[in-house]
């Protein structure tokens, strides 16, 4: 009998160091910075919607802090499956100080794409802040929620110099039957007339899987395609990104561990800082009209797998403590008997 308590309590031993180190440990500060960004931003007011047949749901393109535009162009990609885009209206911005303008919608109910461009016809003058821009009406035609990602977002002034701008754009990843949200920030804009009119600028082609590359386990990719601007001079010739990401799907035990890939070559200039619930990983990188179309891979030490180690512990401990009621048992049954 000592013999079998022994080996229980050597099991339950074993158990309880997997379940300690299979805790993860939560990253220290970061000494990294974030790296600055033009203060106008264009956002739709949600970047996921959710609903049931019939549901009509509204989305606005907004824009913050713009120094002039004239004129603009904005689209939303949809999933075509479960909502259909009933109306696209122009917004009040650029209808301020009396403002007159034209617009022409773009309904694709079978690729997904609704939006348009606006154009103002007076006053002659930019007009400058925050505000809607458009409005576009959607219909639910199933059970289910759709992103909505904005592409092809051009701003111009009235001397048609494009405005340099960030958009801000989401993609839930349904990972082992859980949604996660991630967020994507940059400036993935402008227009590439030389290219087949099949382009588009934004984020697309978004992934998130395990992998086994060195110490790296979980990565995050996903397409940047335009090129960016950097005032009235022209093209810039550096991109950027922030990309927030759940520590509930991928995290490192240390901020410096993550790694950044673009194209395959990793990228040297990556800032990463954190808060309790997600990790940012901003980076730049050259980006020009002759190569608009670059494929980034985030890398971490960690992502939330099928079968934790963490479980494992806790399913063997249970096992043994089982095991050794019920050793106990049968051994006070057979000898009172």
């Amino acid at each position: 009998m000592k013999k079998i308590e022994s080996l229980i309590v050597k099991t339950f031993a074993v158990a309880l160091i997997l379940l300690m180190v299979s805790v993860p440990l939560m990253p220290k500060a970061s000494a990294y910075t974030v790296q600055q960004i033009p203060p106008t931003t264009v956002f739709p007011s949600t970047n996921k919607i959710t609903g049931t047949p019939g549901q009509i749901v509204d989305v606005d393109i907004n824009i913050t802090n713009v120094p002039g535009i004239f004129s603009f162009q904005a689209f939303l990609v949809f999933d075509p499956t479960v909502v259909k885009c009933n109306d696209v209206t122009d917004g009040e911005f650029l209808k301020r100080n009396l403002g007159s303008t034209m617009l022409f919608p773009t309904i694709d109910n079978t690729n997904g794409v609704a939006g348009g461009g606006v154009g103002r016809f007076s006053p002659q003058a930019d007009e400058s802040g925050s505000g809607q821009l458009m409005r576009i009406t959607f219909e639910f035609i199933a059970n289910g929620f759709t992103n909505l990602h904005p592409r092809d977002i051009m701003l111009l002034n009235i001397a048609n110099f494009e405005v340099p701008t960030k958009i801000v754009d989401v993609y839930t990843a349904n990972y082992l039957g859980t949604n996660y949200d991630i967020k994507i920030v940059g400036n993935a804009i402008g227009q590439v007339i030389t290219l087949p009119d099949l382009y588009i600028t934004g984020y697309t082609k978004y992934g998130v899987e395990p992998i086994n590359i060195g110490s790296y386990r979980g990565q995050f990719k996903f397409n940047i395609t335009g090129i960016g601007v950097n005032s009235d001079a022209g093209p810039l010739d550096f991109a950027y990104a922030n990309v927030t990401i759940p520590k509930s799907l991928m995290w490192c035990t240390a901020l410096a561990d993550w790694g950044v890939l673009i194209d395959e070559v990793l990228c040297p200039t990556k800032y990463v800082h954190d808060n309790s619930t997600h990790t940012i990983v901003s980076f730049e990188f050259t980006y020009s009209t002759a190569d608009p179309v670059k494929m980034v891979k985030i890398q971490s030490t960690n992502i939330v797998p099928e079968f934790t180690t963490m479980l494992f512990a806790i399913m063997l401990a249970l096992a043994t403590l089982a095991a050794a009621v019920f050793g106990k048992i049968t051994w006070t049954v057979k000898r009172k008997s």
